[in-house]
């Protein structure tokens, strides 16, 4: 019993019997009553009342009989909101406001107290703008899909004068700029850059460029951490001239796997021409702006209005009409492609001393793959595992036969195995196939060769 009257009283449901008195107005309850909850009936013959024999004022839960129903009394049930409409609420006492002409004494005046402001989250002179947003999309063919995107831009100065720049942008969509134009805008990227007098923190994505030397030739799509800072010598410091101590350390995770391409250009083809990864990987997605292509030692630039386009998700390279194409041409391409199999670990750390007569710079630069660190599960037995450790730099013999039996998948390329002959001799192969009876293998293949 206590159970029920606990659970009723945090209800806004009420369900009253109350008698019909002489008078033709009722009060129902202290709080406003909800239009579409309320009902009205006889009791007991539990005949619902026509709205034309009263009026019922919900703001107030009052109510006015027109014509008085024939019985003894009433039940009504409603539903109640937290507070009542028509009384009035206010913070302070409004009747010690007096009227003074034109002006109002003992009026209520808001006074911050700084003394209870706390200093954590003061920003400076911080200048920030952005946008956040959330899209449905569905289909025929395709279930009800949340699309996000967030964008966010910052600049200025936080606490101990330290400059900030940062540009944060997440989008969920699984595209990347198309190749083009010269300037892309990457769809993921966060960039924040931590400034104060001569040192400089970045972090997120950044690109490793080419240092001013003519050694350690490397470029590099990353995510991680840097940290750059210069020491100016003290007879220069009041001078333009840059001589001094110069150091840049970096540790990031490689976003991809990088490759270099060199092959001559077909006689009148101006594409498209088929990137490929490190290990004769085919099917690759090259990551945005980390391409560089050369003909004949020239370095070029990306858009159709320049010198060729490159498609990132097919990794598939076109020159335009400004750069035509021959079999004499030799054409380099570097970039970068998707190959996140392990985690890529890459350090880099560069010191520099400058004077006005010569200069001592030291580079160095580490990239490695954490190979007992698997961001994926290939689905590699221990037995098999065993044999590509064992094969060490010899990389054609690290093959092994991959192909385990799965039910069919609608959303990857399924084959079915079958048998056939050829000079006499039976083989075992894997066929391209759209049948759910029979399309039970999802294998990964590798070029091996003609007749191989």
């Amino acid at each position: 019993m206590q159970a029920q009257i606990a659970s009723y009283s945090l209800s806004n449901y009420r369900q009253k019997i109350l008698p019909i008195t002489s008078s033709d107005t009722l009060q129902l309850d202290t709080l406003s009553i909800a239009y579409q909850a309320f009902t009205i009936k006889t009791y007991p013959e539990q005949q619902i009342i026509p709205s034309t024999d009263y009026q019922l004022f919900f703001a107030t839960a009052t109510l006015v009989w027109t014509q008085k129903p024939v019985s003894d009394s009433i039940q009504v049930s409603y539903r109640v909101f937290p507070e009542n409409f028509e009384k009035s609420y206010a913070k302070k006492d409004t009747n010690l406001i007096q009227a003074f002409g034109l002006q109002l004494l003992n009026a209520p005046k808001y006074q911050v107290d700084k003394s209870q402001q706390s200093d954590i989250f003061d920003l400076g002179a911080l200048h920030y703008n952005g946008n956040f947003g959330r899209s449905l999309s569905f289909g025929n063919t395709q279930d009800l899909v949340v699309n996000s995107n967030f964008n966010l831009q910052m600049a200025g100065k936080i606490a101990n004068d330290i400059e900030i720049l940062a540009a944060i942008t997440d989008n969920n969509i699984p595209l990347q700029p198309e190749g083009n134009t010269q300037q892309i805008q990457d769809f993921d990227r966060i960039f924040i850059q931590l400034k104060k007098d001569r040192s400089t923190l970045l972090l997120g994505d950044y690109i490793l460029e080419r240092p001013k030397s003519y050694f350690m030739n490397v470029n590099r799509k990353l995510q991680g951490i840097q940290f750059s800072s210069s020491i100016l010598t003290q007879k220069n410091r009041n001078k333009t001239s840059e001589n001094g101590f110069y150091s840049t350390a970096s540790g990031a995770i490689a976003r991809g796997n990088f490759n270099r391409m060199a092959f001559n250009g077909q006689e009148g083809n101006q594409g498209p021409y088929k990137l490929i990864g490190a290990n004769s990987e085919v099917f690759i997605i090259v990551l945005s702006g980390t391409e560089r292509v050369y003909i004949d030692g020239q370095l070029l630039t990306r858009g159709a209005e320049n010198d060729y386009i490159i498609s990132y998700n097919t990794a598939e390279l076109t020159f335009t009409d400004k750069r035509l194409i021959n079999n004499n041409k030799r054409i380099i391409v570097e970039f970068e492609y998707t190959d996140q199999n392990y985690l890529r670990s890459l350090f880099y750390v560069n010191s520099t001393y400058k004077n006005e007569k010569w200069t001592i710079k030291t580079d160095i630069f580490s990239e490695q793959d954490a190979k007992n660190q698997r961001l994926v599960d290939n689905g590699f037995e221990d037995t098999e595992l065993a044999i590509l450790r064992s094969v060490g730099d010899d990389i054609e013999t690290a093959i092994v036969q991959n192909f385990p039996l799965m039910a069919y998948d609608s959303s990857r390329i399924m084959y079915k195995k079958i048998d056939t002959l050829w000079n006499n001799q039976t083989y075992t192969i894997f066929k391209q196939s759209n049948n759910r009876d029979s399309a039970n293998y999802a294998p990964s293949f590798r070029w091996v060769g003609n007749n191989q």
